[in-house]
Order: structure tokens, then sequence, then C-alpha cells
């Protein structure tokens, strides 16, 4: 799956084990998931964009990214 920030592209897949993902242009932060349950605990994304949430979402839920040069986004609700 992609998405469109204004400031970044998101680039996410979908494993057995959770959600890999990328950051382009790359860029260091955090990101997290929202689900109707709550959230998850902030994962670092790394100095290449890249990032690993080891959860895989069984509902409905969203992405959130922060970068360190100050871009933030929460994408729509994604159906597992």
């Amino acid at each position: 799956m992609t998405f469109e920030a204004p400031s970044f592209v998101i680039e996410l897949a979908s494993t057995r084990h959770g959600l890999v993902g990328q950051i382009v242009p790359p860029d260091s932060g955090s990101a997290w998931l929202h689900t109707d349950a709550g959230s998850t605990a902030p994962v670092e994304i790394d100095h290449c964009g890249c990032f690993v949430i080891r959860v895989r979402p069984e509902e409905p839920f969203q992405l959130a990214c922060r970068t360190h040069s100050g871009g933030s986004v929460r994408t729509g609700w994604i159906r597992p």
C-alpha cells in the first residue's frame, strides 16, 4: 500500500508478523497504529525511513507517522 502526504510518501506492507513500512524520502521519527481499541506504542523510524510494527491488526486501523524534520500524517482507515 502507498499513502501520499504533503512532505513524504509511506510505503506499507502487511506480513504474517506485522507491518513493514518506509518513509520516502527517508527521514527518522516514529510510527504507530490507531484502532477503535486504542493506540500501539510508537516504534522507531530509522535514518533510512524504515520501520516495523510487530502487530498484525485484525480490525480496521490508521497508521500515524511523525518525522524528526516535522512531517506528520495519519492515514484514513485501513481494513486488514
